[in-house]
C-alpha cells in the first residue's frame, strides 16, 4: 500500500512539472493495489495520471480509456471532472471531432460554474480560446484571450502561453503590428528558453509579412533551429513567400527548397511516429485482452475453491449427521442411505438427461452456423462468378484494369442482390460516404485481394490500406478492423 501511494505521489509530482514518464506502466501496481483496497479517490487520481501520460506520448485511444475510467472513479471531487473533461477536449480537438470536443468542453464549462477557482477558469479561457481558433472564429478567439489575461495578474508560464496564442492569432489574420506586440510582450517576461525562442521567431515573421526583411532574418535566422519542425516549415513558408511578393524569385526559391524538405521530414516522421502508435496500440489490445483472461481465470480458481470448501463442509456435515443417527440407530441409519442412494441415482439420471438434451441442443446450433456458413460461401462464389469476369474482360493488352461506369453498376447491383441490398444500408448507416467510396466497399465485400484492388485502382498496396484507414475513421468503426467490419455488415 505504503508503495502504491509513494509512486502515484512521484507520478503526480512529475507530471506537474511537466517531466511526464516515458511508459504509463509505472502506474499499473498501484492501479491494482487501489482497486483491491477500494480507494476510488486514489484509483481516480492514478488513472487520469496515467491518460496524461499516454496523451503526452500520443496513445490517445488509450488515453480515452484511461480518462474515462478516472471519471468513472472520481466520485464528487469535481476539480477532477472538470479536468478530466479538459482532456478529452484536447483529444478530440487533435483527432478533429469537433462534436465530441465541444461535448466535453460544455461539460467543463458547467463543472467551472460550481468551482469558483481562478486557476481552473484561465485554463478554460485558454482551452476555449483554442477551441475557437480551430473552427475559425478569430473574433472570439481574441475576446477570450483577453479575458484570460485580464483575469491572470502574475508574469507565469500561463500568461506567456496566452501571448503567443495571441500572437499567432493576428498572425492568422495578417495584422503584423499586434504580432510584435504581443511576440514583445511574451519576450520581456518569459523564462522558458524554447517559448522565448518562438516569441523571437514570431516577431521575426511579422516584419516579414512587412517585406523588412533584414530584420525578418535577425529575429528568424539566430532562433529557426530552436522551434519544432512545424514552426520551422511556417517560416521558411512566410520568407519564401515574401521574396515572392519582392520579385526576388532566386531567394523566394531556395527557402521554397528548405520549405519542401523541412515538410518532407515532418511528413516521414509522422508517418513512422504513426506506424509506431498502431504498433503500440495493437500491443495494449493483446495485453488488455490477457489482463482480463486471467481476471476471469483467478475469480474462476476462487469459485470453484470456494465451491470446494462448502461441498466439503457439507459432507461433513452429513457424515455427522449420519454417524449421529448409526448410533442411535443402525437400521434406520440403513434405511436412510438407501433412500439417499436412490436420490442421487435419480439427479445423476436427471443430469445426464439434462446434459443430452443440452448436447443436443449445441449440435443444432453448431448446424445451423455450417449452414449459415456453407450459404455465405454459396453467396462469395455466386456473387465472385458472376462479378470477376466483368472485372477481368477490362484487363487491357498490358493488364491494365478500367471499369466504366456500367460495369460499376453491375457490380453494385450484385453485392446489392447477394448481401441484401448492401449499399443502401451502408449508405443509411453513413450518409457521408461518396458513389467511389460506396464502391470501394462492395469489392471488400466481395473479399477481393489486396493485389486486385490495387490493380482496379491503380495504386499500391499500401495505398489501399491507407485508404481502408480512412474510411475506418470516417464509419467511426472502432474495436474491429475495417475488412471485418465490411464483412460482417
Amino acid at each position: 500500500m505504503r508503495h502504491a501511494v509513494e509512486t502515484l505521489s512521484m507520478v503526480k509530482e512529475l507530471c506537474e512539472k511537466d517531466s511526464f514518464p516515458k511508459n504509463d506502466s509505472i502506474l499499473n501496481f498501484s492501479i491494482k493495489v487501489f482497486s483491491r483496497e477500494e480507494m476510488d479517490s486514489c484509483l481516480a487520481m492514478s488513472y487520469f495520471y496515467q491518460g496524461e501520460i499516454q496523451r503526452r506520448n500520443f496513445y490517445l485511444l488509450r488515453a480515452i480509456d484511461s480518462y474515462v475510467m478516472a471519471g468513472k472513479f472520481a466520485g464528487a471531487d469535481s476539480l477532477l471532472h472538470f479536468k478530466i473533461n479538459l482532456e478529452l477536449a484536447r483529444i478530440y480537438r487533435f483527432k478533429m471531432r469537433l462534436e465530441m470536443e465541444e461535448k466535453y468542453m460544455n461539460s467543463a464549462e458547467r463543472l467551472l460554474n460550481s468551482l469558483h477557482d481562478s486557476s481552473a477558469n484561465i485554463e478554460f479561457l485558454h482551452e476555449q480560446a483554442l477551441h475557437y481558433l480551430n473552427k475559425k472564429d478569430m473574433v472570439s478567439v481574441f475576446s477570450t484571450l483577453r479575458k484570460a489575461l485580464g483575469i491572470l495578474h502574475e508574469n507565469n508560464n500561463t500568461k506567456c502561453d496566452i501571448y503567443k496564442h495571441l500572437a499567432r492569432a493576428y498572425m492568422q489574420t495578417g495584422n503584423s503590428d499586434s504580432v510584435a506586440y504581443f511576440a514583445d510582450k511574451g519576450i520581456e517576461i518569459c523564462t522558458v528558453p524554447k517559448l522565448k525562442n518562438e516569441f523571437l521567431m514570431l516577431k521575426g515573421l511579422a516584419y516579414a509579412k512587412e517585406g523588412v526583411l533584414d530584420s525578418a532574418k535577425y529575429y528568424i535566422g539566430p532562433n529557426i533551429y530552436n522551434v519544432d519542425m512545424t514552426f520551422r516549415v511556417r517560416a521558411y513558408r512566410t520568407i519564401s513567400e515574401t521574396y515572392d511578393r519582392l520579385g526576388m524569385l532566386p531567394q523566394a526559391h531556395e527557402y521554397l527548397i528548405k520549405y519542401k524538405d523541412v515538410l518532407d521530414s515532418i511528413i516521414l516522421d509522422r508517418r513512422d511516429e504513426f506506424l509506431e502508435k498502431m504498433h503500440g496500440i495493437h500491443e495494449y489490445n493483446i495485453q488488455k485482452d490477457r489482463a482480463n483472461k486471467a481476471e476471469m481465470q483467478a475469480a474462476s480458481s476462487q469459485l470453484m475453491f470456494s465451491n470446494f470448501v462448502l461441498i466439503a463442509l457439507i459432507l461433513i456435515m452429513i457424515l455427522s449427521v449420519l454417524l449421529h443417527h448409526y448410533r442411535s440407530n443402525k437400521r434406520k441409519l440403513t434405511e436412510r442411505l438407501r433412500e439417499e442412494t436412490c436420490l442421487k441415482m435419480e439427479e445423476t439420471i436427471k443430469r445426464r438427461d439434462v446434459e443430452i438434451s443440452l448436447a443436443r441442443k449445441q449440435e443444432e446450433l453448431r448446424q445451423q452456423e455450417i449452414e449459415k456458413l456453407n450459404r455465405n460461401i454459396d453467396y462469395y462464389k455466386q456473387l465472385n462468378n458472376v462479378t470477376l469476369p466483368i472485372i477481368m474482360r477490362r484487363q487491357n493488352a498490358q493488364g491494365a484494369l478500367h471499369l466504366s461506369d456500367d460495369d460499376w453498376n453491375i457490380i453494385i447491383g450484385n453485392a446489392d442482390a447477394c448481401f441484401d441490398m448492401f449499399s443502401h444500408r451502408l449508405k443509411e448507416y453513413c450518409p457521408q460516404l461518396t458513389e467511389d467510396e460506396i464502391r470501394f466497399c462492395c469489392l471488400v465485400k466481395m473479399e477481393l485481394s489486396m493485389s486486385l484492388l490495387s490493380e482496379i485502382y491503380h495504386i499500391a498496396k499500401a495505398s489501399i490500406s491507407r485508404r481502408k484507414m480512412r474510411l475506418k475513421e470516417k464509419m467511426g468503426i472502432e474495436n474491429v478492423s475495417f475488412d471485418e467490419f465490411i464483412a460482417d455488415f
